[in-house]
């Protein structure tokens, strides 16, 4: 190797063996070409790639801005991506896979290589757990293939595992973060009011739906005004009957069945019909926190509304109320602004936000703590199919949960979706 092309690459440690440990030199990630040549740095970041949020199906632009670039290597997850190799990397279309992926870019030189740090793409858009939202059924199987009649509660446990009370069909779904779904408690199509294990028990209407720390599922079992538990193993018992009052005939006996249940970190379990909420107590005692205990003398006329109930993580109540809004009971009794005439099942997530499946107006509303509601998904017309835009058309939402990563979980239709937020 002749002096006019040798490279010496200098170290941040003098080596002694090329002319002793005091001298000075120039510094590490630098290259120098013999003879006194330029020195050529590493190259240096100035603008790092941006984390983003996309709806499903849009493009996503990554770039980096960098002084004494030569060469760029995009990644995703670390892996290098072939034919990426520009100050910017486009995902022509993101899919609701690319949740949670991170891009990064290698940018080098002759004097050396920088890594930038992650991006992380965060998508937004709806996804098929189970079901089919145009066909009503019956049938346990995997995703698709499965068959629900109107369910209508929802709750998700700490695995992701999800349960539904399906209206019609008087039984108790299971479906698993795969889609899978399975029976737990009931039988399709016969009702009653039978304790029992499995599809021994009986139910009648099954609306609400509130899961325990234990893993129990307690439900309003609407016709016969039950609030029933059923635990991980499908063993079905009673907890209590709501009362109904003296001549209460015909179409008005709904004013007395229950329709939102959730559940406190005491164990209360909270219930709402069309006369008033009460809260349970695990001795089975009970509280009217809303409205009336019992009404006498109810026209037939009276039709009752679902009202959905939720109870967010520092013990705050949520409900649909008897006046038709949104309140947050044990304050002043205001009702949350903008929510006249919005009714539909509650949820609510670690950070005290409130989910509203507003199943008359065919959107999920989302309210914050500070009271500013927004919609999620739906555009107001009530579709028959799920598409991955959280602006599409949207079947009639009737249940709706949170899990812990913040993803909801929607009955729409005859089916179960998952709703993936910006």
């Amino acid at each position: 190797m002749n002096a006019k092309t040798a490279l010496t690459i200098s170290f941040a440690l003098a080596c002694t063996a090329c002319g002793g440990g005091g001298g000075s030199g120039p510094g590490p990630g630098t290259v120098t070409s013999g003879g006194g040549g330029a020195v050529v740095a590493a190259p240096v970041i100035s603008t790092q790639p941006a984390s983003q949020s996309i709806a499903s199906g849009k493009p996503a632009t990554f770039s980096v801005a960098a002084s004494g670039a030569a060469a760029y290597q995009w990644r995703r997850d670390g892996s290098p991506i072939a034919g990426a190799t520009g100050a910017s990397y486009t995902v022509p279309a993101v899919q609701l896979e690319d949740r949670g992926s991170k891009w990064s870019v290698q940018v080098s030189n002759q004097g050396g290589t920088v890594t930038s740090s992650d991006a992380v793409l965060t998508v937004s858009g709806i996804r098929l757990l189970a079901g089919a939202p145009d066909t009503a059924g019956s049938a346990d199987g995997a995703g698709a293939a499965a068959r629900f009649h109107e369910p209508f509660g929802l709750a998700v446990d700490g695995s992701g595992n999800v349960f539904a009370a399906d209206y019609y069909n008087q039984t108790i779904r299971k479906i698993s973060p795969a889609g899978l779904v399975t029976t737990l408690a009931g039988t399709s199509e016969l009702n009653g009011q039978a304790d029992g294990t499995g599809s021994a028990a009986r139910f009648a209407y099954p609306t609400g739906v509130a899961l325990d720390r234990a893993g129990n599922l307690f439900v309003a079992d609407s016709a016969w005004r039950l609030v029933r538990k059923v635990t991980p193993q499908g063993v079905v018992s009673t907890v209590t009957q709501l009362p109904k009052g003296t001549s209460v005939d015909g179409q008005s006996t709904g004013l007395f069945q229950p329709s939102g249940i959730a559940l406190d970190g005491a164990g209360n379990i909270y219930v709402t019909n069309g006369v008033g909420t009460r809260r349970i107590a695990p001795d089975a005692t009970y509280t009217m926190i809303e409205g009336d205990d019992v009404r006498n003398d109810v026209p037939t006329s009276v039709v009752a509304t679902v009202r959905g109930i939720a109870v967010d993580p520092s013990g705050n109540v949520y409900v649909g109320s008897l006046q038709n809004d949104i309140r947050k009971l044990g304050t002043a009794g205001a009702a949350i602004a903008g929510t006249a005439g919005i009714q539909g099942f509650l949820a609510t997530d670690q950070q005290g936000n409130v989910y509203v499946a507003d199943q008359a107006g065919s959107v999920v509303r989302k309210i914050t703590p500070e009271g500013k509601m927004s919609i999620i998904a739906g555009n107001g017309s009530p579709g028959h199919q799920i598409g991955a835009d959280l602006g599409a058309a949207l079947p009639p939402p009737r249940g709706i949960a949170v899990g812990s990563d913040g993803v909801l979980y929607v009955a729409a239709g005859h089916a179960i979706v998952k709703i993936y937020q910006p």
